[in-house]
């Protein structure tokens, strides 16, 4: 599989830009966005870092113990015990590194406004400063790019300035979170707006939640921004009157809100209709049930083929289509550990020729062609090692069309679709593109003409702009209703090698070609309950009965 898949927006420019920060910037998420902006011409990183001698340790220390109180001292340990038990027992993945054309130059001090890294600065000459992740910064250091120097904000603005991201809304019980990118004046993050975004918090959100929702908007308007001031095209306004600026919280104040939040999280789960019984089917299943089916299945070579369905990956918002980031790479680990991931072309192959199978295989599909899939899915993928298949409807490729399900969201401007470059990375590291019709289309409610269009149109598109051969098609929405029998023949005519329903089920050998079951893993579902679905279990047939 190539290592290398650049996305860029437009022509190389002459933009030089100098990236203020703590952060290991270039192991983050916040890289890809500022190496992908096609202004830019290189890169000065001026990263402050913190001094690790035993003096400097103990001083620290000693500060936050005074400002904390005896109990940063349990916290500590905590945190500490939590991080080793973090790196321990994280799974192990298969790391690549982009490689990226820009020329990028390092300076690194543990005081970034010492005469030395001011000189530094001011010779290389940049065009444009970026603050990520930054501590405060002088107007000595953010006055010396030519344009000013931008900072991206993960909250909203004026209310909650300062930092951390997420803890303050949580704390205060706001029903907003925001992300800006401003420029930088003498204040702190009241400069004037380049541009903003917000998202819902969720009754049933954390911490964490938040801040990666406020995190995943910054990087998103934060590539808007670095590509329009590339080329002078960019606008900003005055912030509104007032606001609050927030500091670090003590650590009382984070056990008040963890604490809050445990006890919130127990309640929702507990008010929700029959949630404790479900729990416990659900651990019969996996510890008991499964195992002895599984074996059954093994030593008669009648394991099925599972294909398994996602839609968005995406901290943005959360419901029965979208699964987090996080959770997505737990669930792909988890299906790698039960079965043998294989492409979906494979899997066709696999179902018709009617072979046994001794062991599991598994498809991972995702239907509507959503950016999140290639910004999100598509690198926990490739550090896993395996591909996917995308279905999309081509009629919305490189268009700023949404889909009319995502129309009253409040982050629907991020819900976009993928561009044929996108899609042409995608197979160039051997994901398979299928079609999902020409525009989203629901069969069952059209004509004979406008059936044959929304049939037929993306196997012209995606011959003419991806060169595709054996094309797989996913049928819009895809329940009972939504397929009648009677369409099913013209969808295999049109050429299609097999078609997926949205049915749950599972595939076995000799089953449909073009009434393939999938089931829905993407959601916001419990782990265990989507643990439970990776087996192919159904405990909605449960449910119903109770």
């Amino acid at each position: 599989m190539p290592n290398r898949c650049i996305v860029r927006l437009g022509q190389t420019g002459e933009v030089r830009i100098v990236l203020f920060t703590t952060l290991d910037i270039e192991s983050t998420d916040w890289w890809p966005v500022v190496m992908n902006n096609p202004g830019l011409d290189a890169v000065l990183i001026c990263r402050k870092t913190t001094p690790n001698d035993w003096a400097s340790v103990a001083r620290r220390f000693g500060r936050n113990v005074r400002k904390h109180g005896l109990i940063f001292v349990p916290y500590r340990i905590y945190r500490l015990v939590r991080a080793i038990a973090g790196r321990l027992f994280r799974h192990p993945t298969v790391s690549s590194e982009e490689r990226w054309e820009t020329r990028v130059t390092r300076i690194e001090s543990n005081n970034i406004h010492f005469g030395d890294t001011l000189s530094k600065v001011r010779e290389w000459g940049p065009d444009l400063g970026l603050s990520i992740g930054a501590p405060i910064l002088k107007p000595s250091l953010f006055t010396i790019p030519v344009k000013g120097t931008i900072n991206v904000h993960c909250g909203k603005l004026p209310d909650f300035r300062g930092a951390p991201p997420g803890f303050w809304e949580i704390f205060k019980g706001a029903r907003q979170i925001g992300a800006s990118v401003h420029w930088m004046n003498e204040g702190l993050d009241t400069g004037d707006i380049i541009e903003e975004a917000v998202a819902h918090v969720y009754e049933n959100d954390g911490i964490s939640d938040v801040e990666s929702r406020a995190v995943e908007m910054g990087r998103s308007i934060l590539s808007r921004v670095l590509a329009g001031v590339s080329i002078g095209e960019t606008s900003s306004h005055p912030q509104a009157p007032g606001g609050c600026t927030f500091k670090q919280p003590l650590v009382s104040q984070r056990i008040k809100v963890q604490v809050r939040n445990a006890l919130r999280r127990y309640g929702y789960w507990n008010s929700k209709p029959g949630h404790w019984p479900k729990m416990l089917v659900s651990i019969l299943v996996l510890t008991v049930l499964r195992p002895l089916r599984d074996l059954w299945r093994t030593a008669t070579a009648r394991h099925p083929v599972r294909v398994f369905n996602f839609h968005r990956v995406t901290d943005l918002c959360r419901d029965g289509m979208t699964v987090s980031p996080a959770v997505f790479e737990r669930q792909v680990q988890y299906v790698m550990k039960h079965h043998r991931v294989i492409p979906a072309g494979e899997a066709v192959e696999l179902i018709k020729s009617s072979r046994g199978l001794r062991r599991a295989c598994a498809v991972l599909t995702f239907d509507d062609g959503y950016r999140s899939v290639f910004n999100q899915a598509r690198p926990i993928m490739k550090r896993a090692g395996i591909v996917g298949c995308c279905f999309v409807p081509t009629d919305m490729v490189d268009t700023d069309r949404r889909f009319q399900h995502d129309l009253d969201s409040s982050v629907q401007q991020f819900l976009d679709v993928m561009g044929w470059d996108e899609l042409r990375c995608l197979q160039a590291q051997g994901w398979e593109i299928g079609a999902h019709s020409a525009t989203h289309a629901r069969l069952s409610e059209l004509d004979e003409e406008r059936l044959a269009y929304e049939v037929t149109a993306p196997i012209e598109a995606l011959r003419e702009n991806l060169g595709s051969t054996d094309l797989l098609m996913a049928y819009p929405f895809g329940q009972a209703d939504d397929v009648p029998d009677n369409w099913r023949p013209v969808v295999r005519e049109a050429g299609y090698g097999a078609s997926f329903t949205d049915m749950p089920g599972e595939n076995f050998p000799g089953s449909d070609l073009f009434d393939l079951s999938r089931i829905e893993l993407g959601g916001d579902h419990e782990t265990l309950a989507w643990k439970v679905r990776v087996h192919g279990v159904d405990l909605s047939r449960f449910r119903s009965r109770v």
